[in-house]
């Protein structure tokens, strides 16, 4: 029997014993669907993907827009300066600090085989970042020794003052005070006083538009003819300020300011330029077991040629002439170099513990206005509110 014949016999014996229901099915009640009604059209299973797709996108932009809303919340935190207070106290200090003396030290710097005959760019502008590191020696630093106060005025010719403390790189004791009056002229008031830095006393004068509490501009003056204007430029999530130094009435820098707290650090971004170039820099203050200083990243533009390079800078001291200099060690696009920069008096004994802690009324960053000072006296910007009687008018 072949394989066909031996298919067709177990059909037919299959056949033959099926059970005979077919009378029992109601046909009637059978509905056969189109092939195009019983399978999913190709538009709704898109239309499905679509929906997905949207979902998936919603949330992602929701959990996104939350990161972005946490993010900015937090860098409020990080807003260095959190009371009228400190934001004057900062401005005057800094600008106090750009007039001191600091000019460069004549040395000759030492230029290693491979820069032979590379032009070091920022050379040329060593003066400008000298000043401002002289001015970031004083203002940057831990949070926790940074100290900015209201305290009674020692001096009768000014009704209020501000203490200002912080290290130096060496780990002396910084110490101003700020000495001031505020007066009403016309809808304005305006701030005269000295600040007072050790045995050297520098003129301040400012002023607050209408009822705004923060100085809108500070204008300070030096014993030979420099002038610094700083004006607060701060934004909502950063805070800024624009100095303009002169030198017998011409421009000869203008600088913004960026401030930061990184790590419990307050860090700045500069950016300057001048008749010859432009500079941006980002300063940092390290502390470090082998003596504390300056690492600095920046980039340079003079006409054409755009560098970028790093600074370290170290203080050291010159025996022969008995005081401490700025040690530049520079490295731009590999080629290195080293100079000597002035520094302007900063401090002259060792600050301890006592000095940050002994107080009575810090106003640390981030830690909130103090509203009186240690006697209890209204705080001054309370005159600019009207709590308190303004004096006479004059003018500036």
């Amino acid at each position: 029997m072949t394989t066909k014949q031996l298919k067709e016999k177990l059909k037919a014996k299959a056949i033959a014993e099926m059970p005979d229901v077919k009378h029992r099915i109601d046909l009637s009640s059978i509905h056969v669907l189109p092939l195009e009604d019983a399978m999913p059209s190709k538009a709704t299973a898109w239309s499905m993907k679509r929906i997905l797709s949207y979902t998936f996108s919603i949330l992602f932009v929701g959990l996104l827009s939350l990161g972005i809303y946490t993010s900015i919340q937090n860098q409020s935190d990080d807003i260095p300066f959190s009371t009228d207070e400190q934001l004057l106290m900062f401005q005057a200090v800094s600008a106090v600090s750009l007039v001191e003396d600091a000019s460069i030290i004549e040395t000759a710097f030492q230029i290693v085989p491979l820069a032979d005959s590379e032009n070091i760019l920022i050379e040329d502008q060593i003066d400008v970042v000298n000043q401002y590191l002289n001015m970031m020696e004083v203002v940057l630093g831990d949070t926790d020794t940074m100290v900015t106060a209201v305290v009674d005025s020692d001096n009768e010719s000014y009704s209020y003052c501000m203490l200002y403390r912080n290290i130096d790189l060496i780990g002396n004791l910084m110490e101003y005070h700020f000495y001031y009056n505020l007066e009403t002229v016309d809808a304005n008031v305006s701030l005269q006083g000295i600040l007072v830095h050790d045995d050297r006393s520098f003129a301040v004068e400012g002023i607050f538009y209408g009822d705004e509490t923060e100085v809108d501009w500070l204008i300070v003056h030096s014993d030979n003819d420099i002038q610094v204007e700083v004006t607060n430029e701060s934004l909502t999530s950063q805070q800024q300020f624009r100095y303009r130094v002169s030198d017998q009435g011409n421009v000869v820098n203008n600088g913004l300011v960026k401030v930061q707290i990184a790590n419990n650090t307050l860090t700045a971004d500069i950016e300057t330029e001048n008749d010859t170039a432009s500079l941006q820099m980002n300063v940092e203050r390290v502390n470090a077991s082998a003596g504390n200083h300056f690492m600095v990243r920046y980039q340079m533009t003079s006409g054409n040629v755009t560098k970028d390079g790093e600074l370290e800078v170290n203080v050291a001291y010159d025996g022969n002439l008995g005081m401490y200099h700025y040690a530049y060690v520079i490295n731009e696009n590999g080629h290195m170099s080293s100079m000597a920069g002035g520094r302007g008096y900063k401090g002259n004994q060792a600050a301890s513990e006592d000095d940050f802690t002994s107080v009575e009324n810090p106003m640390m960053p981030g830690h909130g206005r103090n509203g009186k000072n240690s006697s209890g006296k209204w705080n001054p910007f309370d005159a600019i509110t009207g709590n308190v009687p303004t004096v006479e008018t004059s003018n500036l």
